[in-house]
């Protein structure tokens, strides 16, 4: 389900993502996390969703054709129509020890820069 982990412009984490009620899969960013933050925001071009680091469980909003945010992710969970995956524990783990590799107080390149200091404590 999860692959080609890379770190990003921002300093964070990028990953390939097939999750429940996916056809193919989407690349994904992983937002900067704050302190005691165990669950990562994830982006892809068509969908947002909450990845929990502890446990590896995936909520997912349905698919917009022109992006989806955090708006529509409150609202499918209001709906109950959000998907749930569960990735493997290898997974889990190699993805949690990459996020963790970007963590800092000002992470990124390219003139962005990124709060990321919660992946750091993971």
């Amino acid at each position: 389900m999860i692959s080609n982990i890379t770190k990003n412009c921002m300093g964070t984490t990028d990953f390939d993502g097939k999750f429940n009620g996916m056809r193919k899969a989407q690349s994904f960013i992983v937002y900067g996390m704050e302190s005691g933050q165990t669950e990562a925001k994830i982006q892809s071009s068509t969908r947002l969703g909450l990845l929990c680091l502890d446990t590896g469980r995936v909520e997912m909003s349905t698919p917009r054709a022109n992006g989806a945010g955090f708006a529509h992710f409150s609202f499918d969970r209001f709906k109950k129509i959000t998907k749930f995956s569960q990735i493997t524990e290898e997974e889990r783990i190699e993805l949690r020890d990459f996020i963790k590799g970007t963590g800092g107080d000002l992470v990124g390149s390219v003139g962005i820069l990124s709060v990321n200091t919660g992946a750091s404590q993971l």
